[in-house]
């Protein structure tokens, strides 16, 4: 029987962990699968690894590209080179639980009106399965609008995810500019229109371990933010809840981002200064809008009272900002 699902695995000089991640594929219950591992010019044992692999699995396809074209344009090429109707990703130095494919492909065979089908994914440390990353999320069917609500209040992970193909003619699904925050835009961009399904179990295993250290100090990781936030206003399909919800976003890890990287005062307000100038650029209701300016303020001065600026400082974003909900919540701060 043909393949109905694709597992695109983009790989660069990790062959050890790129076997794992292969059989935990090829082991699906689900058995009409095709892995086609995309090599970006490793230059190792990769395609010897691989090579072996396939010899014994009709179901493994190997392309290396002639040159490294880092792991974006690797990544996107691969994504063109899907020829079976449903697709995951999956990174070299993760797996996949047994029943992923055949739980997701139920849920959408019975929901052909969603586009894809999440499930949970597991932190593995020390080979120990640990907590699970989505928390919280409402499974079963999720309409566009309200779903794109629950994206940005619930992270739902790429690898966790099983896509219909129709989806890669229908949006960018890489946007370089995003991809930093990849997993949320894509979310985003296909919730804001159409329905998804979300299932509890755990489809797919992060290892901690293995994984290459998260540089949140990189600055393309508000970029990130940024883009994401203008692709959406832009869009014209975003309701007054979903606006909020996408603002709430952007709080959460703007927040998150200078937390991390940010930790002088004058460092701080260089940042909130280039911030809110592309901010305002992309979103001109913002300068009109208290609450919008309120969320992009509180990101990065209304954690804790060590995170605020000096007092004289307080007072002059008060007196340039002017929205009543600033002053007041900055006031609550500074007594608390």
């Amino acid at each position: 029987m043909s393949a109905l699902i694709t597992t695109v695995i983009g790989t660069y000089r990790r062959p050890g962990l790129l076997q794992a991640a292969i059989r935990s594929a090829l082991a699906q219950s689900c058995p009409r699968l095709e892995v086609l591992v995309s090599d970006d010019c490793s230059g190792d044992q990769t395609a010897q690894v691989v090579a072996e692999i396939a010899r014994r699995d009709a179901r493994v396809r190997y392309t290396c590209r002639p040159a490294n074209v880092g792991a974006f344009a690797n990544f996107s090429q691969a994504l063109t080179e899907v020829r079976t109707p449903f697709f995951s990703t999956l990174s070299d130095d993760d797996s996949l639980f047994p029943d992923f494919y055949a739980e997701a492909l139920t849920a959408l065979d019975q929901h052909p009106e969603a586009w894809f089908c999440a499930g949970q994914t597991q932190v593995v440390e020390n080979g120990i399965l640990g907590q699970l990353v989505t928390s919280g999320m409402p499974t079963g069917l999720h309409a566009k609008g309200e779903g794109f609500k629950l994206i940005a209040r619930h992270f739902v992970g790429m690898g966790a995810t099983l896509y219909r193909t129709e989806v890669l003619q229908s949006i960018p699904f890489l946007r370089r500019e995003a991809y930093r925050y990849c997993e949320d835009d894509i979310a985003f961009r296909i919730s804001r229109g159409h329905s998804f399904i979300f299932k509890a179990q755990p489809f797919y295993q992060y290892d901690a371990n293995a994984s290459a250290p998260h540089r949140q100090a990189h600055l393309d990781y508000y970029l990130a933010v940024l883009a994401i936030l203008q692709d959406n206003f832009n869009s014209g399909a975003l309701t007054a809840g979903m606006e909020r919800a996408l603002l709430n976003w952007c709080d959460h890890h703007l927040r998150k981002w200078v937390r991390r990287n940010i930790l002088t005062a004058s460092d701080r307000g260089a940042a909130y200064a280039e911030i809110r100038t592309e901010f305002l650029r992309i979103i001109p209701w913002a300068q009109t809008s208290a609450y919008a300016r309120y969320r992009l303020h509180r990101a990065f001065y209304g954690t804790a009272i060590p995170l605020l600026p000096p007092l004289s400082k307080i007072k002059a974003m008060i007196k340039q900002f002017r929205p009543a909900s600033l002053t007041q919540h900055l006031r609550r701060v500074t007594k608390g």
